[in-house]
């Protein structure tokens, strides 16, 4: 990483103690600063035994009123602008991909609702999480308090497919605490993602 001129103030202080560091040191630093967020940032592992029918997910339980047109905005985004789908699958399970980690779980997450827009907006340092916030890692939005001169080239999330502004982040985190988090899929929700009652949706048919 090609050192730059620092600014002056406290963020410029900042960086300049960090570029101070050899680059082994700063690495550790930021494990370190990982680990201790790691079960705040962690999603649920596919062996885990899923919550009770009766109990709420923590996203649900923290999540701000439903709004249906939020909602509707976060479906496009998580299928078509951001391509949320080719990791977690359309119905928030996982998806498949040839040479890469499975993906998280939505539908079992533990994560509460802030954590959740955190994640999708930043990412997860050196993991396959991609950071899907425009303007993530700078010093307006600086994510688990690091940004990119922070960071050394293998800490980098993953490239988003697609990127968006703070209302889209919330849009989508409100689309899957709506459709996936603590829940089984239905006919209508379906029918909804594939904008046609598609043959996967057939499963879901109410009898």
């Amino acid at each position: 990483m090609n050192n730059r001129e620092l600014s002056e103030g406290p963020a410029g202080k900042r960086r300049g103690l960090l570029f101070g560091l050899s680059a082994a040191a700063a690495l550790a630093a930021a494990a370190l600063l990982t680990a201790t967020h790691s079960q705040a940032i962690q999603f649920a592992q596919a062996d885990e035994e899923p919550a009770e029918e009766e109990e709420l997910a923590p996203a649900e339980e923290t999540a701000p009123p439903r709004d249906a047109e939020s909602i509707a905005r976060g479906l496009t985004l998580y299928r078509d602008s951001l391509r949320c789908v080719m990791c977690h699958a359309w119905d928030g399970h996982v998806a498949r991909v040839e040479g890469e980690p499975l993906a998280a779980d939505l539908t079992r997450t533990q994560l509460t609702y802030d954590q959740l827009i955190e994640v999708v907006a930043c990412g997860r340092p050196a993991t396959g999480m991609p950071n899907h916030l425009r303007g993530s890692y700078t010093d307006a939005h600086p994510c688990y308090g690091l940004v990119f001169a922070d960071m050394t080239n293998d800490m980098y999330p993953r490239r988003a497919l697609g990127q968006t502004n703070e209302q889209g982040i919330t849009d989508v985190v409100n689309y899957i605490v709506d459709v996936y988090v603590g829940k089984e899929m239905t006919f209508d929700n379906c029918v909804l993602y594939y904008q046609r009652e598609a043959p996967q949706c057939e499963r879901f048919r109410p009898q």
